[in-house]
């Protein structure tokens, strides 16, 4: 005795119906998926830029103070330096060679993922600087140097690169 189904009028037209609905489902849900990871890694690699660019900004920061350290010291002279009028680019990539610039070590950076931090130094000639206070009768005035600093750093991954320009002056005597 077999027993056969009887297929009921209206129902062979929607087999399969729930499952094809389920796949559809399933298949927005992971384009959705996809595209949202996608937008999380552009968010990360943005802010890995921007940390990058952070530290290439710090690092450029610290070598100018090490470079003015080395102008205060002696350890730097005129002759490292460039006559007014006579510096190169720093926006030209062959600015930051052996020939055109110099390097400088910072502390505590000397391991071999170190970057390196270039600079030049622009005289810009002597000037006379007002010490002590405002008023005129209580100061005196003494002959500094002018000098123009461009420092071109690089984060320790390359990604990062910052240039900084600062003018400085100081005594030279």
């Amino acid at each position: 005795m077999s027993r056969h189904r009887q297929a009921v009028p209206g129902k062979t037209k929607h087999r399969g119906a729930a499952l094809l609905l389920a796949l559809i489902i399933l298949l927005v849900l992971t384009l959705l998926g996809i595209s949202s990871l996608d937008g999380s890694l552009l968010q990360t690699r943005m802010a890995n830029a921007q940390r990058q660019s952070v530290v290439a900004l710090e690092l450029a920061d610290a070598a100018l103070d090490e470079v003015e350290t080395q102008i205060r010291a002696g350890s730097l002279g005129t002759d490292d330096f460039y006559n007014k009028g006579n510096a190169p680019d720093p926006f030209q990539s062959d600015t930051w060679n052996d020939a055109n610039s110099h390097e400088v070590k910072l502390e505590g950076f000397e391991d071999e993922r170190s970057p390196e931090y270039r600079f030049f130094v622009e005289d810009m000639g002597e000037m006379q600087v007002r010490t002590g206070s405002m008023d005129v009768t209580n100061s005196s005035v003494v002959d500094a140097r002018r000098v123009r600093i461009v420092v071109n750093a690089h984060s320790p991954h390359g990604n990062g690169q910052r240039l900084i320009e600062s003018f400085y002056v100081y005594d030279d005597a």
